[in-house]
This record gives C-alpha cells, structure tokens and sequence, in this order.
C-alpha cells in the first residue's frame, strides 16, 4: 500500500478542510486522485465518477474514503487502501 499523510495529499492537490481551528479532512477533486494514481489507466466513466464523489482523507481516523465504488476500485487498484 502506498503511504498517504495530510501533506502528501495537498502536494496532489487536495484542499484541507478545518472545523474550529482543528484540520480533520482533506478533500480530492478529480484532479488530485489522477495526480496520486498517475501513470495507472483510467477509464472515462470513472473520470465522471471521480468528479461526483465526495473522496476524502479523514485525519484523525487516517483513513481514505470514498463514496462511490469506481472511485475505491481505482485508488485500491493504484495501491491505496479506500473504504467506504
């Protein structure tokens, strides 16, 4: 599996999200999950999907989650471990 922190996360692109001074997740748009799993294939359709999931990093739980399968299906295929 590949390692993933708060920092890594941005440096793909990913926005922090804060909620009374404390940072708690960080948020991938489409753009940030094809710089992490760059040089892996990816279909058009998950594209899309990519683009109407809620992917995010929960900091305090050091978990990536995705809600839509596509999504998981491509960051586990890419060696990142994703749960719903």
């Amino acid at each position: 599996m590949n390692e993933i922190n708060k920092d890594i996360l941005v440096s793909f692109g990913g926005k922090v999200w804060s909620k009374e001074d404390k940072e708690l997740r960080v948020y991938l748009n489409a753009d940030a999950i094809l710089a992490m799993t760059k040089g892996f294939q990816v279909l058009e359709n998950t594209i899309q999907a990519m683009n109407k999931a809620k992917t995010y990093f929960d900091i305090q739980k050091n978990v990536l989650v995705s809600d839509i399968g596509l999504v998981r299906s491509h960051l586990n295929g890419a060696g990142y471990k994703c749960c719903k």
